[in-house]
C-alpha cells in the first residue's frame, strides 16, 4: 500500500494556465464512502483504475490503485455509483520540483477550481505560487462528495 500526502488549496486567479504542461480529462465515480474510507472508479485519458483510499491522518492517507478493464469501469459507473459521478479537467503545472494538479470541474460543480500538490513527506516545504489562495486540506466542505451533496441540496 502506498501513502498519499497531499495539500489542497483554492485558487485566486487563473495565472496557472500559462504554465500548464499537460491536461487530463477525468471521470470519477464514487462506489463507497464509509468512515473516511472510499472506493472510486476513474477513467482518465483511456486508462481506468479502481482506487481505495484509507482514512486521512493529517495530510496522509493510504492508497491502493489497481488497473481496471474499460468495460468493467463503465459497468461500475453505470450501475453502482448512484449519481456520485464527477468529471473534471486536470491541469498539470510544474513548480519548484513538484507538480500542481489544478482541477477544473464540469457540471454540476462547474466553476469549482481546486489545486492539489502531492508531497514526498508531510513536512516537505512548498512554495505557494501567486495564484494559490486559502488552504482547504482539512476542510470537509471541499471534499468532492460534500461539494456534490451541497450542490444537490441547493438545487
Amino acid at each position: 500500500m502506498t501513502v498519499e500526502i497531499e495539500r489542497k488549496f483554492l485558487t485566486v486567479s487563473d495565472a496557472w494556465r500559462h504554465d500548464v504542461v499537460q491536461r487530463l480529462h477525468i471521470v470519477d465515480g464514487l462506489l463507497m464512502d464509509a468512515e473516511g474510507r472510499k472506493l472510486r472508479v476513474r477513467l482518465c485519458n483511456g486508462q481506468t483504475t479502481l482506487t481505495f483510499k484509507g482514512r486521512r491522518t493529517g495530510l496522509q492517507r493510504e492508497e491502493v490503485e489497481l488497473p481496471l478493464d474499460l468495460a468493467q469501469a463503465h459497468e461500475l459507473l453505470d450501475h453502482h455509483c448512484e449519481g456520485r459521478i464527477l468529471s473534471k479537467t486536470r491541469h498539470l503545472v510544474p513548480d519548484g520540483g513538484l507538480i500542481w494538479e489544478v482541477d477544473e470541474y464540469d457540471a454540476p460543480l462547474a466553476g469549482v477550481v481546486l489545486a492539489e500538490i502531492e508531497l514526498p513527506e508531510a513536512d516537505h516545504p512548498v512554495r505557494l505560487p501567486d495564484w494559490i489562495g486559502a488552504e482547504v486540506s482539512g476542510d470537509p466542505r471541499w471534499r468532492k462528495l460534500n461539494m456534490l451533496r451541497a450542490k444537490q441540496q441547493a438545487s
